[in-house]
């Protein structure tokens, strides 16, 4: 890999680990799934399929 793709790789690493940051201090209740289906946080509803 390049200096170039690993600082890419380094950003989009960044962004995932600050969505993942986010959903943890609970500002991911109003996030959707794949299908654009609401997700409630605590709710069986998004494992069901």
């Amino acid at each position: 890999a390049t200096c170039k793709g690993l600082e890419d790789q380094k950003l989009k690493l960044g962004a995932v680990i600050q969505a993942l940051e986010l959903e943890k201090a609970g500002a991911g209740n109003n996030d959707v799934d794949d299908g654009g289906e609401p997700v409630i946080e605590g709710s069986d509803e998004s494992l069901s399929g």
